[in-house]
C-alpha cells in the first residue's frame, strides 16, 4: 500500500480505465489503497480525473502531447555539470523493486526479450545508488541491460532540461540511439545476457 507521502501512487490514476478490460494490472491499482477497487465499480470514477482532457480531445484542442509523449522544454545552456557524486538518500522503494522482478519473470515465462536502459543524466551518479537494481537484472539472467548514464553523446547542456531530464532535441536523439543499439544488439547475438553499452 502507498503511503501518503509518496506522489507515484496517485499516477496509477492514469491507469483506472482500463481496469475491467486488463486484470494484469488490477494488484498495481490496488496499491493507491484499499478502497479503489470498490471505487471501480463505477464506471465514472475511472474518468473523473480525465474529464478535461477528455473534452479538450473532442474538440480538438489538446496539443499538450504527442500521441502519448510530451516534450520537456528548455536547456540548461552553459550550465556545468554537477559531479559532486551525492549518494541516494533513501532506499529504493520495495514496490519498484518487486514490480521490477515481476516485469522481469513476466517476460521470461512469455519468452519476451527484454532490454532495460538506464537513460541519460547530466548530473554523475554514483553507482552505488543503483546497485541493487544491477543485482535484480544480473540474478535474473535475461535481461539486456544498456547503461547510458555516462554516454558521452548526450553529456551536453543543450540535451537537457534540468541536470536529470532529457529535453526534446535530447529525447528524440536517445530515441534514436536506443533503437539503433538494440537493432544491432539483435543482430549480432540471440543470446539471454547482460549487455552494457557504453
Amino acid at each position: 500500500m502507498c503511503s501518503s507521502e509518496i506522489d507515484y501512487c496517485d499516477r496509477l490514476t492514469v491507469l483506472l480505465p482500463y481496469y475491467q478490460q486488463h486484470k494484469e494490472i488490477r494488484d498495481i491499482i490496488a496499491l493507491k489503497n484499499y478502497f479503489e477497487p470498490i471505487k471501480l465499480y463505477s464506471s465514472v470514477y475511472p474518468y473523473n480525473s480525465l474529464a478535461l482532457k477528455i473534452i479538450a480531445r473532442n474538440f480538438g484542442t489538446d496539443t499538450s502531447g504527442d500521441n502519448g509523449y510530451y516534450a520537456l522544454k528548455g536547456s540548461l545552456e552553459n550550465e556545468s555539470r554537477d559531479t559532486s557524486m551525492r549518494k541516494a538518500n533513501t532506499k529504493v522503494d520495495p514496490i519498484y523493486l518487486n514490480a521490477l522482478k515481476e516485469f522481469i519473470q513476466n517476460a521470461k515465462e512469455n519468452n519476451i526479450p527484454l532490454f532495460i536502459c538506464f537513460s541519460p543524466m547530466y548530473r554523475k551518479i554514483p553507482k552505488e545508488n543503483y546497485s541493487v537494481i544491477l543485482g535484480i537484472m544480473k540474478k535474473s539472467n535475461t535481461v539486456q541491460f544498456m547503461n547510458y548514464l555516462e554516454d558521452t553523446t548526450f553529456l551536453y547542456p543543450n540535451y537537457f532540461t534540468d541536470q536529470v531530464h532529457l529535453n526534446e532535441k535530447g529525447s528524440r536523439l536517445f530515441s534514436q540511439k536506443v533503437a539503433s543499439d538494440i537493432k544491432a544488439m539483435q543482430t549480432v547475438t540471440h543470446e539471454s545476457s547482460i549487455k552494457t553499452i557504453k
